[in-house]
């Protein structure tokens, strides 16, 4: 077999690797070495030995590329491959066809076996390993080997996997996990350089007015950024004093109703550096190790033109998110520019878009898109007329997407945010797959309010062929098919979404994916699979509790069965933040059930005061006064208002115990 070895160094590291690749290629095949870091690798002094010119993934797609369609082992410097894990690699190949990488002792993949010994010790213990594992899809996998055809693992190269800290997640081009283990001495990662002769990080920011959150943010740059350049667009407030507080670099721009624009003025003054951050006041940094993200982005400069963040909104109330998605905020400096009016996203100069992958080593919190900051900042009017105008001006897919989510955003019921949503579907070529789910999962859940079913169901069906993870391709699909009074195709619609690898929907929102996983617990309810609806419901109140509106539907169900209510129950009621379950069981269960449950969900550590409420009353109509002085270490927690009112309902009932109790 053909051999391609990513060198991270040092030389004498290569070297074994080449020795060892001497063993596993044939008399006639190729060893070819790929410098994967801009020190490089000192040529192997052998006639078998090919030094590939270009460095990391550029290098490697030309040593790819010179194979054909000879199938060839790629592998780091640093990991060891044994003749027999190699031989089982080659057969997974001959088999199925389809790239193959081992198991690994690589830490945070999904063929992650444990760990091994040193290189130089593990050979043994690899290949002991090996004859115990089993063969099985994978999609996210580590990049340390690969097996396959050059022209297959060509496609790879766009994912950047000469980076060791980088894995891949690509279901369109997945991955077969061998019955073999390599040993991975992990050195590649410790041979990242600690300079360079440029700034790494430059931070381009645009304001207005936000004295009120301009501060933590600067706060969370420190130590990660070089510097600070900020184009401010007219404060009146005392931004530009704590921008200057911070080191931040003023200029004074005037600002011309275009986001694109202002933040392209904002990059120029980063041009300088290897990559520019883009963040905004009402965000704030997440990076657990500067040291590391720093030395990544020096090391690997060259391999990323854009790396997608994950950003969390921040709902104000709490530190979870309200939704998570990736954009593109760390980008080469050099000749990017922004697009778009509203809702911009850095290109190439000449527009051609950026090369990108994923980075998990730093994060964004935004709370910019709480209620309340909305409202204060008028955003959501500020963004509609942006949005218009820029859809005035060129209408493509782009701009009318972000005229129709500005519509909804700033008033979830004006009808002309679906007439737009509907319009794109004209333009609809033009977006990623990750959008135009979007736009089909939207449409699909409007055309089921408006009744339009099999309209609904086609949308979703479209959208759920780009993306089967898109949770509102998957809710406007199965509330159609509810309508018509069909529940199994959505547990079918979720056993298949459960087995079908997806890309990220465009946005990861949880309440959306809790919403749809309601509709499969109704779904289960209506074919009388009481257990895998109580299994979902659970799986609902401990991720979302305010998602789940199935109390009444699933107490029915359960009162029906012979059971122990408050054992089974209590664990469920218990990770239910909202007291609505307190309701739904007076409604479903006989008094003395709902006076159990109650006092079960208090003796467990419950604390919302509607279950002492409810248990007490439920004791009192029963005419239980034993049971309802077992609610007494609980009664404080009730409010003066309702605790007199529960006092006059008790009397109306003759309950001198209970009166006594809460008066």
């Amino acid at each position: 077999m053909h051999v391609v070895i990513l060198a991270y160094g040092p030389t004498r590291v290569t070297r074994s690797a080449f020795r060892r690749a001497r063993v596993l290629a044939g008399s006639t095949d190729r060893i070819l070495i790929v410098s994967a870091l801009d020190q490089g690798s000192s040529p192997i002094d052998h006639h078998r030995a090919e030094l590939v010119d270009g460095i990391g993934t550029a290098g490697l797609a030309v040593a790819l590329e010179s194979l054909g369609e000879d199938p060839v082992l790629v592998v780091h410097d640093d990991a060891l491959v044994t003749p027999r894990n190699a031989r089982r690699m080659a057969e997974s190949w001959d088999r199925h066809e389809t790239p193959v990488v081992p198991y690994t002792n690589d830490i945070g993949c999904d063929p992650f076996v444990g760990t091994l010994p040193r290189t130089d010790q593990a050979a043994d213990r690899v290949d002991t390993l090996a004859s115990q594992m089993s063969e099985r899809s994978a999609y996210r996998v580590c990049t340390t080997v690969m097996y396959g055809a050059a022209s297959k693992l060509h496609t790879f190269t766009r994912l950047k996997i000469a980076d060791p800290r980088s894995t891949l997640h690509d279901p369109a081009n997945p991955f077969m996990v061998a019955p073999a283990v390599v040993a991975h001495d992990g050195g590649c990662r410790e041979r990242m350089t600690e300079e360079s002769d440029r700034p790494i990080l430059v931070a381009s920011m645009i304001v207005k007015n936000e004295e009120d959150t301009l501060a933590d943010c600067l706060e969370s740059l420190s130590g990660i950024v070089d510097r600070i350049e900020i184009c401010d667009t007219g404060s009146t407030d005392r931004t530009v004093e704590i921008a200057e507080s911070y080191g931040a670099n003023v200029r004074h721009i005037e600002w011309a109703n275009d986001f694109g624009a202002a933040r392209t003025t904002a990059l120029e003054t980063c041009r300088d550096a290897l990559f520019a951050l883009q963040i905004d006041a009402d965000e704030r940094l997440v990076c657990e190790d500067p040291a590391v993200l720093r030395r990544q982005l020096a090391t690997y400069h060259r391999e990323y033109e854009g790396l997608k963040v994950r950003i969390r909104n921040l709902s104000g109330l709490s530190d979870e998110p309200t939704s998570v998605f990736r954009a593109i905020r760390i980008f080469t400096a050099q000749d990017t520019v922004f697009s778009g009016a509203i809702h911009e996203y850095p290109t190439h100069q000449d527009g051609r878009m950026l090369e990108t992958s994923n980075i998990d080593l730093i994060g964004i919190n935004h709370i910019g898109y709480s209620a309340a900051f909305i409202a204060e900042r008028n955003k959501g009017k500020r963004n509609l007329e942006i949005a218009k105008a820029q859809y005035e001006e060129t209408r493509n897919f782009r701009t009318l997407f972000d005229y129709a989510r500005s519509v909804r955003l700033a008033d979830p019921k004006d009808p002309l945010a679906r007439e737009l949503f509907e319009a794109t579907l004209e333009l609809i070529d033009g977006g990623n797959p990750q959008a135009q789910s979007y736009v089909y999962g939207t449409i699909s859940i409007d055309r089921v309010a408006d009744g339009d079913v099999d309209g609904a169901i086609d949308m979703a069906r479209r959208g759920l062929d780009l993306v089967p993870g898109d949770p509102l391709c998957a809710i406007g699909y199965a509330r159609a098919v509810a309508r018509i009074g069909e529940y199994q195709p959505i547990i079918d619609l979720a056993n298949w979404r459960a087995v079908t690898e997806s890309s990220d929907p465009l946005y990861v929102i949880d309440e959306n994916e809790m919403t749809f996983l309601s509709e499969l617990t109704n779904a289960f309810l209506e074919t009388g699979r009481v257990d895998e609806a109580f299994g979902v419901a659970a799986e609902i109140v401990e991720g979302a509790p305010r998602s789940f509106g199935l109390w009444p539907e699933l107490f029915k169900a359960l009162g029906e069965l012979e059971l122990d209510h408050a054992g089974i129950l209590t664990p469920l009621v218990l990770m239910d933040t909202t007291g609505n379950w307190t309701t739904a069981a007076a409604g479903a269960f006989p008094p003395a059930v709902t006076a159990g449950l109650c006092l079960a969900y208090l003796e467990r550590g419950g604390r919302h005061p509607d279950a002492v409420s409810t248990g007490i009353l439920a004791a009192v109509v029963i005419g239980d006064t034993d049971l309802a002085r077992q609610f007494d270490p609980y009664v404080g927690m009730l409010d003066p208002e309702t605790a007199q009112k529960l006092a006059h309902r008790a009397a109306a009932r003759g309950s001198d115990v209970v009166v006594a109790m809460v008066s």
